[in-house]
């Protein structure tokens, strides 16, 4: 979301006199719209760790969605929907910032670059793509540990995110904190870099052929604008799905050893705990996607 109102901005900046630094203007925006869409999907992140997470199982049911937001419903109440929904909130503003204050400098040293160089399309479109890229890769490793507390309050473990952390770090250090980071890393990253390639392809193209009536109105190009990002970020999330599912069990296999077992309304597999000779957080990231696939 953060990137569909940054681009948007950045559209509006093209044909607008704007008198505050654009910089601002896309910051807040994308700083507001990213808290603003982690709170209202919160229940669906919930219901979505709930089922990827590998010592659970969903509710038998054709439909496992439903099935679930019905069990947590049934024994947790709303407020079941909305663990970890705090903390997406407060990670949203740093990591909006990150992202976006390092993806605008980077693209527009790459622009000051190549302007005398090579000029060619695939190079327009590959610039926001790599600088989005380096962009979050920095936000992803900074704020890693949020985003594992987040998973676990969101998986049905009754803690505060200082006892959580506490627990992490008194078990297995301050490297504990970021367990999941290269599977985040192999999800956002991609997802970022395609998402602004997608995004710069597909806009020009929606404003001429599909938008042509109106090519030249504001109103046209956000029209465009908003049908290309959307585009970009759906075609963007089916392809490093698999990369979120095996972020959420990678972070959620040292459970047992640091907080304990989930919430007793989630239903559990007959998936032995680990072993104490077996440390969850020595496995790489090859051996947990083996393990997905062989049990999933």
């Amino acid at each position: 979301m953060e990137q569909l109102i940054f681009s948007y901005w950045s559209i509006y900046n093209e044909h607008s006199v704007v008198y505050y630094p654009i910089y601002l203007l896309k910051f807040v925006a994308s700083a507001v719209a990213s808290g603003i869409t982690s709170l209202v999907l919160s229940p669906l992140n919930v219901v979505k760790i709930r089922i990827q997470n590998s010592f659970t199982t969903p509710v038998a049911g054709k439909h496992p969605i439903f099935s679930m937001a019905k069990h947590i419903m049934k024994h947790e109440g709303i407020g079941g929907f909305l663990n970890g929904g705090r903390l997406a909130f407060i990670q949203a503003l740093p990591s909006s910032i990150i992202y976006m204050t390092t993806y605008e400098a980077l693209k527009r040293e790459m622009q000051h670059r190549s302007s005398s160089g090579d000029s060619s399309k695939f190079n327009k479109y590959a610039i926001p793509a790599i600088s989005a890229a380096m962009a979050r890769t920095l936000a992803v490793t900074c704020v890693s540990p949020l985003e594992l507390v987040r998973t676990i309050q969101s998986s049905g473990v009754d803690k505060s995110i200082f006892g959580i952390v506490r627990d992490i770090t008194k078990e297995t250090g301050i490297s504990g904190l970021y367990r999941g980071w290269f599977s985040t890393f192999l999800r956002d990253v991609p997802y970022s870099a395609m998402y602004f390639f997608a995004f710069e392809a597909l806009k020009p193209i929606l404003t001429k052929h599909v938008l042509k009536e109106q090519s030249k109105s504001k109103s046209s190009s956000s029209v465009s604008t908003f049908i290309a990002g959307a585009i970009a970020g759906m075609a963007g999330a089916i392809v490093t799905h698999p990369f979120d599912v095996l972020k959420t069990q990678t972070q959620l296999a040292q459970l047992s050893h640091i907080t304990g077992s989930v919430s007793e309304s989630t239903p559990h597999t007959n998936t032995p705990n680990p072993t104490p000779n077996h440390n969850p957080n020595h496995q790489a990231p090859q051996t947990q996607i083996r393990s997905t696939l062989t049990t999933q």
